[in-house]
This record gives structure tokens, sequence and C-alpha cells, in this order.
């Protein structure tokens, strides 16, 4: 089922699951972009085409924004070109950053493998982010090789899988990344990264939007809210943040 966070005539804001792609691929696996255009549809918008802004890698869950118009799709992108579109990520780490918060700049290409890397020389695009560590495990866990770290990300470029292979490169590899972890056990447990707040100019109105979706949780019986694998591991952290969400 679609979960909208906001919707009008111009854009829609969506929480896009793990595992699903952002928009078709050769897998022919269903795509958010589809999902939303079937909604648009259903709603009576039989005129309009959705239109992908942006992306999240497919295993990664949380908040994407799709135009719904021509206007408002030129409108985001020349935001996100600028940098006036701002992101942040929750990231389940393996190992400890040295410093409870950071900025990392990393010039980053593609191989002829398809595989983003660290590039040492004048070669690549710059990436760039700040991290702020908002939890730790004391120890080594069973699931994991090292001790786990929660960072709050905020993106600060736009390259392709950029958080995976900085967090990597700075000896932080995320729980769960299949490509850029060398620790990577299959599991059957998502990654441990989430996109929960985009914000950005509505592309009409020009005043300032803002949205969150943090990965969900349940409650159980004594009322206290549990998270799915890998988030569990911080549950208290990430419900702090959804209390000041609320």
């Amino acid at each position: 089922m679609l979960k909208i966070l906001f919707e009008d005539k111009h854009v829609i804001v969506v929480v896009k699951p793990p595992g699903m792609p952002c928009q078709p691929d050769p897998t022919k696996a269903p795509s958010l972009l589809e999902a939303v255009q079937a909604h648009m549809k259903a709603s009576g918008e039989t005129g309009k085409t959705a239109k992908l802004v942006h992306r999240l890698d497919r295993p990664v869950g949380g908040v994407m924004v799709y135009a719904k118009t021509r206007e408002a799709a030129g409108h985001l992108s020349a935001q996100f070109a600028d940098g006036r579109i701002k992101k942040r990520y929750l990231a389940v780490v393996q190992g400890q950053p040295i410093d409870d918060s950071g900025h990392l700049v990393h010039q980053l290409r593609t191989t002829p493998g398809n595989v983003v890397e660290v590039a040492h020389g004048p070669e690549g695009q710059t990436a760039e982010l700040k991290y702020r560590v908002i939890g730790r495990t004391d120890a080594a866990l069973t699931e994991a090789a090292s001790p786990l770290a929660l960072l709050d990300v905020l993106l600060l470029t736009g390259r392709r899988h950029q958080i995976r292979v900085q967090l990597s490169a700075s000896g932080f590899p995320i729980l769960g990344d299949a490509k850029y972890n060398p620790d990577f056990v299959k599991d059957g447990n998502p990654i441990g990264l989430w996109s929960y707040e985009i914000r950005f100019y509505h592309p009409a109105k020009r005043t300032a939007l803002s949205f969150r979706a943090l990965p969900g949780g349940l409650n159980d019986a004594g009322g206290a809210k549990s998270y799915p694998a890998p988030w569990h591991y911080f549950s208290s952290q990430i419900a702090a943040l959804e209390e000041k969400q609320n």
C-alpha cells in the first residue's frame, strides 16, 4: 500500500519500502513510480504523469518526492542541482567512528564494472556529507563483526551510492550493505540505511516544506515500540526522533 505523506496537484511525497525500485528497471519488479502513477490515475489525475526527480538505491527505504507536472519537475530538479533540497539519512554502521561528528569529502568515480569507488587524484566527482553519532553499542553483536553505531547523515551532494561508499572508505561501512561492506553477511535483513527527512521549496508556492518518515515500528502488548532489523539495535534513539517529530 502506498504511504503518502503529502500530496497536491504539483507534487506527491511518499515512503519507499526497502527493496522496491524507485522507477522501472530490467528486473520488471513493481516500482514506486508505477505505484504513484496508479494512485494518480485512481484519483482522477488521468492527464498527468508522475516524474522522477531524484533516486534512492533499491535496497534503501525512506522519503521521496515525485513531481506531477513538467513545471514542478523542473523546479525540483533545479533545487537538487543547486543544493537547496536537504536530505537526512539514518545509517547503522559497523565499527565506531572516533569522533561524535564528522565532515567527509571524497572524490568518487564509477568503474567499468559499475561500482563506485574513491578516486585517488583529480578524477571523479566531489562527494560531501556530514554525520553525527546518535547511538553506539558497547560490544560486538552476534550478527556483526564489530560494535555498531547509529549515524544521522546530512547529504551535501547527491552522488550515486555516496553515503555507502564514503562511510565504507572511512572505516565504518553500513550494516547489511552487500556491495560496499567487506564484512557483509547475508542474513535476510535490509540494509541499515534509511532516508528519513527531505526539505524542499514548493515548486509553485515557493514555501518551505519538510517531511519525515522513520523506519516503521510496532507497539507491543505493553505499549513499547519495537523496530525491525537492523533498527532494533537503536530503538530508543529512533523513538526519540519520532517524539521530536511529533
